[in-house]
């Protein structure tokens, strides 16, 4: 089983939480190149978590089994939260899956030896507003503003109140 599905398993297994899965596959420009493809879970508490310890917490226990390649820990900066994830990578054949990737569109064009390298990404936000609202957005936020975590904690969501900072991610 890859990492992807061994994260999918867990992240659907867990009745505690809500995710979204969001897919992105980078084209091929010429034949020496990989395919590269990126997945990412948009993860949060059904029941808020607002602290940086809570959330490291959380993040660190939703797939045990795996160690990440990286981690970018979650941090309260005074101001504000910076938002934490986890990151894993793996190559897998392009026959895994019958001949092609399942996560591949349609039109991909690759030969069963072919290798794709895939990133997968593991986002986890302090509740499930501020996922769906980056999920909606498509945006990937990189922190929440202190002030605007405690209307969220205390129930007074308004959803234009936050501001996202879009990071790039290689």
């Amino acid at each position: 089983m890859n990492i992807t599905d061994i994260v999918q398993n867990y992240l659907a297994g867990n009745q505690d939480i809500s995710f979204n899965r969001d897919y992105r596959m980078y084209v091929r420009r010429d034949p020496s190149d990989r395919f590269d493809s990126v997945v990412r879970f948009h993860v949060a508490p059904k029941n808020g978590l607002y602290t940086a310890e809570e959330l490291n917490s959380f993040m660190l226990s939703l797939v045990p089994e795996l160690k990440p390649a990286s981690t970018q820990p979650f941090y309260d900066d005074g101001t504000k939260l910076n938002l934490g994830q986890l990151f894993y990578q793996e190559k897998i054949k392009a026959s895994e899956d019958g001949g092609r990737c399942r996560d591949l569109p349609e039109n991909a064009l690759i030969k069963p030896e072919d290798m794709i390298v895939r990133a997968t990404f593991i986002k986890p936000f302090p509740n499930i507003a501020l996922k769906d609202k980056a999920v909606v957005m498509n945006e990937n936020m990189a922190f929440v503003l202190r002030h605007t975590l405690k209307q969220y904690q205390n129930g007074q969501i308004d959803p234009d109140a936050f501001r996202v900072n879009i990071i790039i991610e290689i």
